[in-house]
């Protein structure tokens, strides 16, 4: 199994197994019993360019945001003229407008953000 992580908290045991790799997916202990503990699905946007891991990043235009099941869903067109959802959470979609480059209550239709899919997919 390699090398794990332990970190006790409270009455639960976290164990981060690295035989799941760089996704960080791990296994939650609980009165000595195993379970998988779920991640977050949200993908990643930033309204400026990113300054880590430049490589992982793709670059877009905002074609839509929408608000459906207390989650945001935007639309980027991409260079190739594909459309990419990204779904992200509301504090993310505040965070992420407030730093583009627009006026007051402006629509975010047309600017540029970069965006990293859930695990690194485009």
């Amino acid at each position: 199994m390699g090398r794990a992580f332990v970190s006790v908290s409270a009455k639960r045991i976290y164990k981060l197994d690295p035989c799941f790799g760089s996704t960080g997916a791990s296994i939650r202990k609980v009165d000595g019993e195993e379970r998988p503990r779920s991640r977050m699905k949200h993908d990643r946007i930033h309204a400026r360019e990113p300054t880590h891991d430049i490589a992982r990043w793709s670059t877009g235009t905002i074609e839509s945001i929408e608000h459906r099941d207390g989650h945001c869903f935007v639309t980027v067109a991409t260079a190739d003229d594909e459309t990419v959802e990204l779904v992200v959470t509301l504090a993310v979609r505040d965070l992420f407008l407030s730093r583009l480059e627009i006026e007051d209550g402006a629509s975010p239709v047309g600017e540029r953000v970069w965006y990293r899919k859930h695990g690194g997919r485009k």
